[in-house]
C-alpha cells in the first residue's frame, strides 16, 4: 500500500471514531446507504419503461459497463477498509473486497445525477447531490471505508460521465447503422476488454503481498467472482439493447398507470428470473463458475431489458414503436 496513503489513513480513522461516537445512527445510515447500491437497479428500469427508452437503455449500459469497471478498480488501489486497521471502528456494513473507491459512492454519484439530467429540473439536481452526500457519509459512518475512499469515488464517477456525455453520440451514431448481430458482436468485444482489464490486474497483484494487518479481512479480496457476474449484466445489457431494438421496440404509454405497471412487472419478472437461477445447481469446477455468474449477471438483464418488452407488446399492454432503426431509439 501507498506510504502517502496509510498516513493519509491514520488520520481519518480518527475521524471515523470520531464519527461513530455522535450517537446510534446505524439503522438510519444503513438505510441511507442502500440509496448508494440496493436501490439503483431500480432507478435504471423506472427510466426505461416509465420516462425514456431511449436514455434507459443507454443507462442500463452505462451502469453496469461501470460497475464491471469497478472491480479492476478496486484490485488497482487495493486499499484497506478501515475496520480492518483499527478495533475501535465498528464495522456496521462489513465487505471482503478492498475499499477504494467506494461502490456505493460511486454508484450513486453516476446514478442519481444521471437522473437528475434525465429529468432537467433543479429540484432533481438538489435530490441528487443531497442523496450523493448521504451516501458519502452513510458509508464513512457504517466503518466500510475511509473519506479518501469516498473522495476518489466522486472523482472517477465525475470522469467516466464526463467522457460519457462526450463520446456517446458519436458511439451511438456509429452504432446505429449496424445490424442486431453486429451490435452484439461489439457488445462482446467490450465485455472481453472489461474481462481482460480484470485478469490483467489480477495478474500484476499476483506476487503483491497485504499488510499483515488486513491479509486474513481481505482474503477474497482478489475474487473473480464479481467481475465476471458484472461483465456478464453488461453483456446482457448490450444483447438486450440491441435486441429490443429490432425485435420489440416499444414506446413509453402516455398514462403514469400503464408507465408503473410495466415498470412492476418488469421488476416482477427480474425477480422471478433471479429466484429460479439460485434453484439450478452450480457447478463446483472454478472455470465452470466463473461462467455460471457471467450467465447468472447476463441472462435476468437481457430478460428485462428485450424479453419483458416482447411479452407486454404480445399482450397489448404495449404499443410498438412506429419507428424504430437505432439501437436505443424510442420511436
Amino acid at each position: 500500500m501507498n506510504i502517502a496513503l496509510s498516513r493519509i489513513h491514520q488520520f481519518e480513522l480518527e475521524w471515523i471514531v470520531a464519527l461513530q461516537g455522535l450517537g446510534d445512527w446505524e439503522q438510519w445510515m444503513t438505510w441511507i446507504s442502500r440509496l448508494g447500491w440496493n436501490a439503483l437497479p431500480y432507478g435504471v428500469a423506472f427510466v426505461y419503461f416509465c420516462i425514456s427508452r431511449r436514455t434507459g437503455a443507454r443507462f442500463y449500459l452505462l451502469f453496469s459497463f461501470n460497475i464491471s469497471l469497478l472491480h479492476s478498480l478496486k484490485m488497482v488501489f487495493h486499499s484497506p477498509r478501515p475496520y480492518w486497521l483499527d478495533p475501535r471502528i465498528n464495522a456496521f456494513s462489513g465487505a471482503g473486497n478492498y475499499g477504494m473507491p467506494s461502490g456505493h459512492v460511486f454508484g450513486a454519484s453516476i446514478t442519481w445525477p444521471f437522473l437528475a439530467k434525465t429529468i432537467n429540473r433543479p429540484w432533481a439536481w438538489l435530490i441528487a447531490l443531497v442523496v450523493v452526500f448521504l451516501v458519502s457519509v452513510s458509508r464513512v459512518y457504517l466503518g466500510a471505508h475511509f473519506v479518501s475512499d469516498v473522495v476518489v469515488a466522486w472523482g472517477i464517477a465525475a470522469v467516466l460521465l464526463w467522457l460519457y456525455h462526450r463520446l456517446e453520440p458519436t458511439l451511438t451514431a456509429k452504432l446505429r447503422r449496424l445490424g442486431v448481430f453486429q451490435q452484439i458482436g461489439i457488445g462482446f468485444c467490450a465485455t472481453a476488454v472489461l474481462l481482460m482489464t480484470g485478469f490483467g490486474v489480477d495478474l500484476f497483484l499476483d506476487g503483491v503481498v497485504d499488510p499483515p494487518a488486513w491479509a486474513e479481512s481481505a482474503a477474497n479480496a482478489r475474487s473473480l467472482t464479481g467481475l465476471f457476474e458484472s461483465s456478464g449484466q453488461f453483456f446482457g445489457a448490450a444483447c438486450g439493447v440491441a435486441m429490443c431494438s429490432r425485435w420489440s421496440p416499444f414506446e413509453i404509454p402516455l398514462a403514469w398507470s400503464s408507465r408503473l405497471m410495466a415498470l412492476a412487472y418488469a421488476l416482477l419478472n427480474g425477480w422471478l428470473v433471479n429466484e429460479l437461477w439460485t434453484m439450478i445447481p452450480a457447478p463446483q469446477d472454478h472455470l465452470l463458475w466463473l461462467g455460471w455468474e457471467f450467465l447468472r449477471g447476463a441472462f435476468p438483464k437481457c430478460w428485462i431489458i428485450f424479453v419483458v418488452p416482447w411479452i407486454l407488446l404480445k399482450m397489448g399492454f404495449l404499443r410498438r414503436a412506429s419507428k424504430d432503426v437505432d439501437l436505443s431509439g424510442d420511436g
